[in-house]
């Protein structure tokens, strides 16, 4: 009876801890946390969900706000190239490569509406411009950066018109920091190379970093390739341009030469350029690039020779043989070159060839080396 009393009472026992343990775990926080994720997990990975989200977000905004800002430059030659408002006044910063030899240009908005621009400011050593379009007075400008902070693996955007495709975006990183070298005249000093594609139309368009959204550059040069491009850092640049914005140039004679009295030590550099532009001039015409040609030439050479015309004369050419380049002479100004040059034409079912003497004459002119003039002689 007492082993049975004994069982009866350790069998309730066993009940009633039992129960008491359910009710124990079954009300205790600590229990209950294990069977969801901690609250801090999921405020954090809402957090970060939001942050990416934030980031796609500003991405986009960035470039919708600072497209409103990018122009195309176009030129009379059919040349182009971008630029972008950094001030309420309608000025327009670019390259000087761009606009060189014009005092007006024409401007095309991100929304295709045009405007008559006039050049206010250009340097014949550092590759920058303005121009001022009255009809974009007051219009918001891009934002500027005022410091140069940025550093190689930086992550950037690049906007302009390559080969007049407008509202281009492309992005890459700043691959490389201080780097320098001379597309003569110019000098580039302490310039950014960056990785995102940029080419031919792209000049004078703005380089965005891409974290805040502001212009840290003016994308300038880039190899042929198009894999490598170079951008000048706005920062360098600045106080030349407000000065130009402050005290604009009064008018840019377009039907005069300003030439530039050569320094001696840079007589040898000239010669090279003439030598590598004239030929670069009869590539351009041998693969029908005529408006690429027609931008090397000056401007009283053009003034000559219209566009349509200097087209007509090359259209029907299959092939273009240039042979025995010489460099004749030189004074203070510039220098002349020679050269034979054989055209090859298609008329009808007959291939004619026909040799020319061709003497050009290369210079500065507002700054920019150019191919002032050229006259075609009949070979003897």
């Amino acid at each position: 009876m007492n082993v049975k009393w004994f069982l009866s009472i350790s069998l309730y026992l066993s009940l009633v801890i039992t129960g008491l343990l359910v009710l124990f775990f079954l009300n205790n926080p600590f229990v209950n946390a294990l069977d969801k994720p901690p609250q801090n997990l999921i405020e954090n990975t809402k957090k970060e969900n939001n942050l990416q989200n934030q980031k796609k977000m500003d991405i986009k905004s960035i470039i919708e706000r600072t497209q409103k800002t990018v122009v195309m430059i176009e030129l009379d030659d059919g040349s182009i190239g971008s630029g972008f408002l950094y001030n309420e006044k309608g000025d327009i910063i670019t390259n000087a490569h761009v606009v060189s030899g014009h005092s007006y240009v024409k401007i095309r908005t991100s929304k295709s509406k045009g405007y008559s621009g006039r050049v206010i400011g250009i340097s014949d050593e550092i590759d920058i411009a303005v121009i001022r379009v009255e009809g974009l007075k007051d219009v918001s400008p891009a934002d500027l950066v005022e410091y140069d902070l940025s550093e190689v693996g930086d992550e950037v955007i690049a906007l302009g018109s390559p080969l007049g495709f407008q509202n281009t975006v492309t992005v890459g990183i700043i691959s490389g920091i201080g780097r320098e070298f001379d597309i003569p005249p110019y000098n580039y000093e302490d310039v950014y190379q960056i990785s995102a594609p940029i080419s031919q139309g792209n000049s004078g368009g703005p380089l965005i970093d891409k974290r805040s959204g502001k212009v840290i550059g003016i994308n300038s040069a880039v190899i042929e390739d198009g894999t490598i491009g170079f951008s000048i850092p706005v920062v360098q640049v600045l106080s030349i341009v407000k000065e130009w914005s402050n005290n604009p140039i009064v008018s840019l004679d377009e039907g005069s030469v300003i030439s530039k009295k050569l320094d001696p030590s840079k007589v040898e550099i000239l010669e090279e350029t003439a030598l590598y532009n004239i030929a670069s001039y009869f590539n351009w015409i041998n693969n029908k690039r005529f408006s690429d040609a027609y931008s090397l030439m000056g401007i009283q050479w053009k003034e000559q020779l219209p566009f349509e015309d200097f087209k007509k004369m090359y259209e029907n050419a299959r092939s273009l043989t240039v042979d025995e380049m010489v460099l004749e002479n030189r004074n203070d100004y510039s220098v002349s070159i020679n050269c034979y040059l054989t055209i090859e034409k298609q008329i009808k079912n007959q291939v004619i060839e026909d040799t020319y003497l061709v003497k050009f004459e290369f210079g500065y002119e507002n700054g920019e080396p150019k191919i002032l003039s050229g006259s075609f002689h009949a070979a003897p």
